[in-house]
């Protein structure tokens, strides 16, 4: 787990910056005593995010719209998996 702080140093932005993305729905950091703490997927995705506003020129909130139509497609994806499945073997 790692700190606001150790995040923005690992990725190179101001830890407002992370409040930001946090605003927005990019990230959702457990706490632990008050305090946000950021997992490794946490740091995967913040560095995806990265990514996707500095070169790509997206906001954060299109960022976030982004992940979340790509899970919703990795969900689909995998109901339907799930009826491949179960039509190959009825």
């Amino acid at each position: 787990m790692y700190s606001v702080g150790e995040v923005a140093e690992r990725l190179g932005v101001h830890w407002r910056t992370l409040h930001n993305w946090e605003r927005a729905g990019l990230v959702h950091p457990a706490r632990a005593g008050g305090r946000r703490v950021y997992s490794e997927g946490d740091l995967l995705d913040l560095r995806r995010a990265l990514t996707l506003t500095r070169d790509e020129r997206f906001s954060p909130r299109a960022v976030a719209q982004i992940v979340e139509l790509e899970q919703r497609v990795a969900a689909l994806e995998a109901r339907l998996g799930e009826r491949a499945s179960m039509a190959a073997a009825g």
